[in-house]
């Protein structure tokens, strides 16, 4: 039962696990899109795991494991918890794209076995020791990420548009997650453009299983538009470089028509060499923002205006 419950909660964590299954195996194991993330390394993953557990965590619930196993007396619970535990442990180590609020409703298994590792250490002052390190370091943690949290303007991007391109399209070179209501005429645009990517790939021969886990995201777009009724005012046209590639959005869209450029601070320009062309030529930096995304700092963005 208790192992049946973690389950249900990791998956509502994460989200497409529960509510599309097929779909979240075939992106784990295809790795389509995360791998585009520059923030997202091999190996990050057992840091991630190590400050969601708290860093002093894990010797004690590797611990607490041994001692579930070496004492023949311990109650069936306590190995149960541990199976869970090592379980668990293995899964977060092997997914490369690991979220740390994906452990959050697995952190009560591994608090249960590091308590009782704890327990079975020799002596009392080493079991204080223990929960001292353990409160600490959490605390300490805590008390990091609130700072992190506050200190990085992750509204930035999304004040600016709402100052200054109410009325004014724009082009984000780069990543971004600007949470904002697109008009009419940005979801016609955007919608032709994505079903573009859709017919070829459907023309080059991919495979259903393949375009079903590499355009998740085109068709999550076209669902939520369809939602709307493809219809929104007032709202914000603006595009992006991995939904609206340039070399299909200017077949669409004038890029005449466009009134800022919003740069990426990690997006190599090369990928884009006619926006690039057009960024020098006709436009001048005018503001460097932060947005929601890419980390505890988030998403470094300069501003370009037409000159």
């Amino acid at each position: 039962m208790l192992a049946c419950v973690s389950l249900f909660l990791f998956c509502v964590a994460a989200g497409s696990v529960l509510f599309d299954p097929l779909l979240y195996a075939k992106l784990r194991m295809a790795n389509y899109k995360d791998d585009f993330s520059p923030w997202i390394h091999a190996g990050d993953q057992v840091g991630t795991t190590l400050r969601g557990m708290g860093w002093v965590t894990a010797p004690l619930l590797l611990y607490g494991v041994y001692r579930a196993f070496a004492r023949r007396e311990a109650p069936p619970v306590l190995r149960t918890l541990a199976v869970l535990s090592v379980g668990w442990l293995l899964l977060f180590l092997s997914i490369r794209q690991l979220r740390a609020y994906w452990m959050l409703p697995i952190l009560p298994v591994f608090y249960a076995t590091a308590v009782f590792g704890i327990t079975q250490l020799p002596w009392r002052a080493l079991r204080a020791a223990a929960v001292v390190a353990v409160l600490a370091v959490l605390t300490l943690q805590s008390g990091a990420q609130i700072r992190a949290l506050r200190s990085a303007e992750y509204r930035g991007l999304r004040d600016w548009a709402v100052t200054h391109a109410r009325d004014r399209p724009f082009y984000i070179l780069g990543f971004d997650a600007l949470t904002l209501p697109k008009n009419t005429q940005c979801m016609a645009h955007t919608a032709r453009i994505v079903q573009r990517i859709l017919d070829a790939d459907r023309a080059a021969g991919l495979s259903f299983t393949t375009r079903h886990a590499k355009n998740w995201e085109e068709r999550t777009i076209l669902t939520l538009q369809d939602m709307l009724g493809g219809q929104y005012e007032p709202g914000f046209e603006f595009y992006d470089y991995f939904n609206t590639p340039p070399e299909l959005f200017a077949q669409e869209v004038s890029l005449d028509k466009l009134a800022y450029l919003v740069v990426e601070d990690r997006f190599d320009l090369a990928r884009a060499p006619a926006m690039r062309a057009l960024l020098e030529s006709q436009f001048r930096a005018v503001a460097d923002v932060t947005g929601a995304g890419g980390g505890e700092s988030g998403l470094k963005y300069r501003i370009y205006a037409r000159r």
